[in-house]
């Protein structure tokens, strides 16, 4: 039966763990994401999110690419590209590059001042800090102001 020096002994252990928990491999990034783009039967493009982390930060990369062509030639060309850089559940930094048959917008969005300030085609805006991109990806972020 234990004396009443258990608990502190246990208590005393207690720092030899930290070694241990910190020796354990970081949450690994999502796994990468893959659609196929069906339109009547016939893939016409592609969707994907790819992940990465590094020194604290996750990068998640959605790259869109749909081409549909008629009798061989194309009718409809989009392109899209979208980065969205996160320190932890805060958005750090956003970038997007949409090309839909060759008209071209960018939009840029980065923490800053207690908020999200966000430069693309309806000019500036600056958006609550907890703002985040609506990004299919991570349900958590469906219950913030979403931008896109």
């Amino acid at each position: 039966m234990p004396g009443p020096n258990a608990p502190l002994l246990r208590r005393r252990a207690l720092p030899l763990l930290v070694p241990i928990l910190l020796s354990r491999p970081a949450r690994a990034a999502p796994a990468a994401i893959r659609f196929r783009i069906m339109r009547q039967g016939s893939q016409i493009g592609t969707h994907g999110v790819t992940f990465s982390e590094a020194n604290g930060e996750l990068t998640a990369r959605t790259d869109v690419d749909i081409t549909v062509r008629l009798l061989g030639v194309t009718v409809f060309r989009f392109n899209h590209r979208f980065t969205e850089v996160w320190t932890g559940d805060r958005l750090r930094l956003a970038t997007s590059r949409h090309d839909r048959n060759g008209t071209v917008t960018e939009m840029v969005a980065r923490a800053a001042e207690g908020a999200i300030l966000v430069q693309g085609p309806q000019g500036p805006q600056r958006l609550p800090a907890e703002a985040a991109p609506l990004s299919w990806w991570n349900p958590r972020l469906f219950t913030r102001p979403l931008f896109d």
